[in-house]
């Protein structure tokens, strides 16, 4: 029976998701498999936590945002060598519920040669029609940068997993990155998230599911498989991430000046890297 390790880090107030969380993704995730959960958080009285030998519980401190998002790799690879046990590895954000039964078939590459990664496509933005609009990480000065000609998707950080080997290697190189750029006081777009997509470009092993993995209704064309809940629904969002509030005309005008910029930086980098030369690619290998 195949070995499966989930990484699942709530603390502050996402530990309001855990309990379904872990009654989902028990029930219907790889029901085939031997699941074992390795579970951070900086509250000790979870449920499921004491006395269940699927959960192993590693207390943390509360780090607020965006640390946890900017230090996630460095958290995944403190347990290392007990995640060296084990067939695959996967992490998904604390608000996520598994909504059906996920098979081994669908989602384990065991029968797809030269697959090591599974990802999931971003809901909303797989709807975007070039990657040159993606939110990718635009910052030059940052390792994860990514051409604005480069890219065939855009995965979402809430879902990542892989065979523990690669997994674990994917971990090594994001942190180094993000150490890197935190030396230069460089923040990434979407912290993690930006990394992420900045290691598969020029991949041919990661498989890229369909965003049923992390919706909610967020795209109509795909079913819920597994779902992403609504942050909004249990704690103020925009005061745990200091979101600030703009006007419409103000998104409106940003909304132009994103899109021709984006436009311009295209035709820029398809000059600049028409010839396939990923920037950083040395350190992403």
């Amino acid at each position: 029976m195949l070995k499966i390790a989930i990484i699942y880090i709530c603390d502050g107030d996402y530990d309001v998701f855990w309990k379904e969380f872990y009654e989902s993704f028990e029930k219907l995730f790889l029901p085939g498999t031997d699941k074992h959960f390795f579970l951070f958080s900086d509250r000790a009285d979870l449920p499921y936590a004491e006395h269940n030998p699927k959960v192993e519980y590693h207390p943390v401190l509360y780090r607020g945002w965006p640390a946890a998002s900017e230090m996630r790799f460095h958290t995944f690879l403190s347990v290392q060598d007990e995640l060296k046990a084990y067939d695959y590895i996967f992490y998904m954000n604390a608000n996520m519920k598994c909504n059906r039964v996920i098979t081994e078939e669908e989602m384990l590459p065991e029968d797809r040669p030269g697959i090591h990664l599974i990802a999931a496509r971003h809901p909303i933005i797989d709807n975007m029609k070039h990657p040159c609009f993606y939110p990718y990480e635009r910052n030059r000065r940052s390792k994860a940068y990514i051409p604005y000609n480069m890219g065939r998707y855009y995965i979402m950080g809430s879902f990542i997993g892989g065979r523990a080997a690669d997994f674990l290697k994917m971990s090594k190189i994001l942190k180094n990155i993000t150490d890197m750029d935190l030396a230069e006081h460089i923040t990434c777009f979407s912290y993690d998230e930006s990394r992420l997509n900045r290691y598969i470009i020029g991949r041919d092993d990661v498989l890229a599911v369909s965003p049923a993995y992390c919706n909610g209704g967020f795209n109509k064309k795909y079913e819920d498989a597994i779902v992403m809940r609504n942050k909004a629904d249990y704690f103020d969002v925009d005061r745990l991430k200091k979101v600030k509030q703009h006007s419409l005309a103000f998104l409106v005008v940003r909304k132009i000046k994103r899109t021709a910029q984006s436009c311009v930086f295209y035709l820029i980098d398809s000059v600049r890297y028409g010839n396939g030369n990923v920037p950083n690619r040395e350190l992403f290998e």
